[in-house]
């Protein structure tokens, strides 16, 4: 039914709906004197301040270098942007252009007054694309050292397709930079001395990376690289040295087919004097093994041809001159 209405005179009066009083809102409180004169300082020195003037500056780089510095979905390039106050636009070719240039342009831009960001984000960008990495997007803590080694040692850093920078980079959580050198090992130059392998990152992790570098290069294994190798050392006369290596390189193939073990002869940079045999515990044992036959098999061919020399010196009477 619809709602009724009491009239003044008190006869119902039907189809008028009852009115609801309405409610007084309350008047929001005014502001204080202080708020609203510090609101129109602000106001006037946004008016009264100059307009801000940007400024762009570019830096080449190398095309395949663009992905290092844009970073995993944009996280290297956003990072260095929140960190310096500036913003970053990479010019790279296509993908698919058939004719791709082998530069990129990074452009930076910012407050002409932001130089130093302006300097610093030019300086990350050539950090990225030299060292893989840069301060600037690292979390604290972060450093950077140096080990020293032979140019020589370089590739076994680094191993088969990446195999040993990987696993002490990933095992480490630390990044290693290789350095260019003019090393050749078809024609080594003794002139060419020792070089710098960059780390970068926690502190006790670069001082762990260093030792496992050090341990690589003298031993040729590590825990994180060859996990549950060891190494033998086996004094041997450099007189030997051809019987283990065989024509052609066959004794050392026949020991890493057969005995999976590797065998290291010293040279001048080495650190061990000794041949150093690395793999498992019992396949160098096999292998060590193996030397020994071979020593003692040259060992006995010397020997022989002594003895076949002095016979026929005798049967000749050479070098005896009592007969005359």
């Amino acid at each position: 039914s619809s709602p009724t209405a009491v009239a003044d005179d008190g006869w119902a009066v039907a189809g008028q709906a009852a009115k609801k009083k309405k409610k007084k809102k309350k008047a929001a409180p005014k502001p204080a004197p202080e708020e609203v004169a510090a609101a129109a300082a602000a106001t006037a020195a946004e008016e009264a301040a100059p307009a801000k003037t940007e400024t762009s500056v570019s830096v080449q780089i190398d095309a395949k270098k663009a992905g290092i510095v844009i970073g995993p979905k944009g996280a290297t390039m956003q990072a260095i942007e929140a960190a310096l106050d500036v913003k970053l636009d990479i010019n790279a070719p296509a993908r698919d252009d058939p004719n791709p240039s082998p530069t990129a342009t990074v452009i930076i831009t910012a407050d002409e007054a932001n130089t130093g960001g302006i300097a610093r984000a030019k300086s990350a960008i050539k950090e990225l694309c030299t060292k893989g990495y840069t301060a600037i997007t690292e979390a604290p803590g972060f450093c950077e050292q140096y080990v020293s080694v032979h140019p020589r040692c370089l590739a076994e850093i680094v191993g088969p397709g990446g195999k040993n920078i990987k696993a002490l980079q990933s095992g480490l959580d630390i990044k290693i930079t290789i350095p260019k050198t003019e090393w050749n090992p078809r024609d080594p130059d003794p002139k060419i001395g020792n070089c710098r392998v960059g780390l970068a990152g926690n502190r006790e992790n670069c001082i762990a990376g260093k030792k496992a570098i050090q341990e690589l290069t003298r031993y040729h294994h590590t825990e994180l690289t060859h996990p549950g190798w060891t190494h033998i050392e086996k004094e041997v006369p450099q007189e030997f040295f051809h019987c283990i290596i065989g024509r052609g390189g066959s004794e050392i193939k026949h020991i890493r087919g057969n005995f999976k073990a590797e065998v290291c002869l010293p040279n001048a940079d080495s650190y061990s004097s000794n041949v150093v045999v690395v793999g498992k515990q019992q396949d160098c044992d096999r292998a060590i093994g193996h030397i020994d036959r071979l020593i003692e098999r040259d060992t006995e061919q010397r020997e022989r041809k002594y003895d076949d020399d002095v016979n026929d010196e005798a049967w000749t009477g050479e070098g005896d001159d009592s007969a005359w």
